[in-house]
Order: structure tokens, then C-alpha cells, then sequence
């Protein structure tokens, strides 16, 4: 039976969101979790905030 695995992608700065950081984060993830014969249950994101903006 595979491991499961859920990918957790962030940013924190509106910086970041003009990028591709989410989507990197989870291809990153996603081929990671493949390389260690993980499924991916799902992917969480989270467009947050800094605590120091």
C-alpha cells in the first residue's frame, strides 16, 4: 500500500503571488512524492500573509 502524501504550497508576500511560487511548489511536490512512490491524497494552498507585513 503507497504512503500518503498531501502537498502544502504557500506564499506570503503579494510579491510572490505576481510569480509562480504556488505552482512550483506543488509540481516540486508532486514529483517528490512520485520519486518516493507517495500518492497525493490533495494539494493545500495558502495565500497568506507575512507576520511581518
Amino acid at each position: 500500500m503507497a504512503q500518503i502524501a498531501i502537498i502544502y504550497a504557500r506564499f506570503s508576500s503579494a510579491e510572490q503571488s505576481k510569480g509562480y511560487s504556488l505552482e512550483r511548489q506543488q509540481k516540486h511536490g508532486l514529483l517528490y512524492a512520485t520519486d518516493n512512490g507517495w500518492s497525493v491524497e490533495k494539494t493545500i494552498t495558502d495565500e497568506g500573509r507575512s507576520a511581518f507585513t
